[in-house]
C-alpha cells in the first residue's frame, strides 16, 4: 500500500455525553457540531441536504435514533435547508418494511424532512479505486444533493471489524455494486468509497451500542454522541470506545492511503474501553468465510435470478428465531406483535420464509414462556 507523505492534518473530533432522552440529544449534538465549527458556514438556505442514515435492520438499538436524526434535521432546516433522511437495509430485509417497523414516517411529525428508500431511487454510476471493482451504482440523490450530512451508528461488525461513518456510506450504493463489493474485496471497498464520498460532516450515534459486533443480541448505554468533519478521524477514535485498535481494522489502515488526519478530541474523552474486545477468534474466521463465500456465490448467480441468497444464509447462520412448541401454550403474544404474520398457531409452524425478511426477534422478547429463543451456526 502506497502510504501517503503529507503532513497529517489536525482534525478536531468532539464528543459529548447525553442520555436517551429527546432534549438531552439535541443539546449533545448542538455542542458537538458546534465544537467542530458549524453548519452555519456550511449549509446555505434553499440547499438540499441528505442525511445518511444507519437503517440497516429492524432493530432500534442497531440503527440511527430518531433523537439523533430529528435534532440533526432541526439544526439544518434552522439554517433554511431542505432535509432527505436516506437509507437502506441490509439485503436479507425487506426494506419497505424495515422502515416501517423502525417509525421512519414518525419525523414527519416533527421535522418537514423528507424519507427515502435508496431501493425507490436512481442510481448513477461511478468510477473507484477498486482493483477488482472498476465502477459501482451511487444513489443519485447522494450525487445531486448540494450537501451530505452522514449519521451512522458506533457498532462492532463481524466482517469489518466497526462499522462507523466510513463504512455507513456503503449504504448509498445498489445493492448489486454492494453485492459485488462484498464479493470483490469488502475492506478495499469501503477505503475506495470514503476517497469517493466525502460528507460535510459526520455525526455518530452512540447512545446504545450492540455488545456483540451483530445487528441482534444485548447492547450497552454508551451514552455518547460524536461528530467531526473527516470519517477517518472520527472512526479511529471512536475504536477504543469498542475495544478495537484501529491499526488492525483493514478498512481504516487502507483509508490512510487517501488521507491522514490528526485527531483531537475535545469534550468528553474516555480512554478505557467499555465494551472488551471480542476472543472468538476462530468463530470470526469461520464466519467471515462463509460470508465472502456466499457473497461471492450469490454475485455470480444474480446474473440469472432475480433474488438473492443472502437472506437465506441468513437464516441457516445468522440469527433466527426458534419455536419450543412444547413449551408454548398458543397465548398468541407471538403472532400479535409479528409484521411478517410468520407464526401460525394451529398448524404450530414458524414460515421461515417470511421471517427470514425480517428477523425483527419481537417474537423472542413477547414470549412469556421462553419458547421462542434466537439461535444460530454456533449459539443458542
Amino acid at each position: 500500500m502506497v502510504q501517503n507523505t503529507e503532513s497529517p492534518l489536525i482534525i478536531p473530533v468532539a464528543i459529548a455525553k447525553t442520555s436517551a432522552k429527546s432534549d438531552d440529544v439535541a443539546a449533545a449534538c448542538n455542542q458537538v457540531i458546534s465544537m467542530v465549527g458549524g453548519l452555519d458556514h456550511i449549509i446555505k438556505p434553499g440547499q438540499t441536504v441528505l442525511i445518511k442514515a444507519n437503517i440497516v435492520a429492524p432493530i432500534l438499538h442497531a440503527v440511527t435514533s430518531k433523537e439523533v436524526l430529528i435534532s440533526v434535521i432541526h439544526i439544518i432546516e434552522d439554517a433554511g435547508a431542505k432535509a432527505i433522511v436516506g437509507g437502506c437495509p441490509g439485503f436479507e430485509y425487506d426494506s419497505h418494511k424495515t422502515m416501517e417497523i423502525l417509525g421512519l414516517d414518525t419525523i414527519k411529525k416533527f421535522t418537514n424532512a423528507r424519507i427515502l428508500n435508496f431501493d425507490d431511487d436512481d442510481f448513477a454510476d461511478v468510477p473507484l479505486d477498486h482493483h477488482r471493482v472498476k465502477r459501482v451504482r451511487v444513489a443519485r440523490s447522494a450525487i445531486e444533493s448540494d450537501l451530505i450530512i452522514n449519521i451512522p451508528k458506533l457498532k462492532r461488525h463481524k466482517l469489518t471489524d466497526v462499522s462507523i461513518s466510513i463504512k455507513n456510506c456503503m449504504g448509498l450504493l445498489e445493492k448489486s455494486s454492494r453485492r459485488e463489493i462484498h464479493a470483490k474485496g469488502l475492506d478495499e471497498g469501503i477505503a475506495a468509497f470514503y476517497e469517493l464520498f466525502h460528507p460535510a460532516m459526520s455525526i455518530v450515534d452512540g447512545i446504545t451500542v450492540p455488545i456483540s459486533g451483530a445487528v441482534y443480541g444485548d447492547y450497552f448505554n454508551l451514552g455518547i454522541v460524536a461528530a467531526s468533519t473527516d470519517m477517518l478521524a472520527l472512526d479511529t477514535t471512536l475504536c477504543s470506545f469498542i475495544g478495537q485498535d484501529p491499526l488492525k481494522v483493514k478498512h481504516l489502515v487502507m483509508a490512510g492511503k487517501y488521507s491522514q488526519p490528526k485527531p483531537v478530541v475535545l469534550g468528553y474523552n474516555e480512554n478505557q474501553a467499555v465494551i472488551k474486545a471480542t476472543n472468538r477468534k476462530i468463530r470470526l474466521k469461520v464466519y467471515r468465510h462463509l460470508f465472502a463465500s456466499i457473497y461471492a456465490l450469490d454475485h455470480y448467480l444474480s446474473r440469472y435470478r432475480n433474488d438473492s441468497l443472502i437472506p437465506w444464509f441468513h437464516k441457516n447462520f445468522g440469527i433466527h428465531p426458534v419455536i419450543h412448541w412444547k413449551l408454548c401454550d398458543l397465548c398468541e403474544a407471538c403472532t400479535l406483535v409479528c409484521p411478517a404474520n410468520a407464526i401460525d398457531l394451529k398448524s404450530r409452524r414458524l414460515d421461515y420464509t417470511k421471517c427470514s425478511k425480517i428477523r425483527c426477534m419481537f417474537c423472542v422478547d413477547a414470549c412469556p414462556r421462553g419458547a421462542i429463543i434466537p439461535k444460530n451456526l454456533f449459539k443458542t
